[in-house]
């Protein structure tokens, strides 16, 4: 997955639009409306990003998905005088300090993700299929398979991108929150 998966993206737009364009929400103040795209869109995105590998790239995007959603929100209008350009710019500075305000979700996700690694590493998860397959080949693995096999894992059965390890982004995480 070298992107934010389609299907996750399209079912928040939709789940943003079927709140935001109701009828009379756009009379309610700013900050009902970011309540709104809360409680609206994020439990899809928790839902659906709770597993997956920390990675930077996915994360630039959510965080441009949200400030996109917010700035819809804003309802704000160019000035006289003022350019497009200028009026993008406004518009998305006003977006990000929003964000910034309730939070980023690329740190909410990183948080999720290492909530749900320390929770399958408890010792009383041992058992769990979960915390079998997260420790399945962990790194330690991979760096003897790359000193054996000259920097190379040599466990590819085919072509094509080559998904981020949980442990990678575990560490990517830690680093960010």
């Amino acid at each position: 997955m070298c992107e934010l998966a389609g299907h996750t993206r399209k079912q928040m737009w939709g789940a943003f639009w079927a709140n935001a364009s109701a009828a009379g929400t756009m009379k309610l103040p700013v900050q009902l409306r970011l309540k709104l795209l809360l409680r609206a869109v994020v439990p899809i995105l928790d839902f659906k990003c709770s597993r997956w590998p920390p990675q930077r790239q996915i994360a630039n995007e959510l965080n441009a998905l949200h400030r996109k959603m917010v700035a819809i929100l804003l309802r704000l209008t160019p000035t006289d005088g003022e350019t497009r350009e200028q009026f993008v710019r406004r518009r998305g500075r006003a977006a990000r300090q929003l964000c910034l305000q309730c939070g980023i979700w690329s740190s909410r996700w990183f948080r999720r993700a290492l909530d749900w690694d320390s929770h399958t590493r408890r010792e009383r998860n041992d058992f769990t299929w979960a915390a079998k397959l997260v420790d399945f080949r962990a790194a330690d693995y991979l760096s003897q398979r790359r000193a054996f096999y000259n920097g190379r894992t040599a466990t590819r059965s085919q072509p094509g991108y080559v998904s981020r390890r949980w442990h990678d982004g575990i560490a990517l995480a830690r680093l960010e929150v």
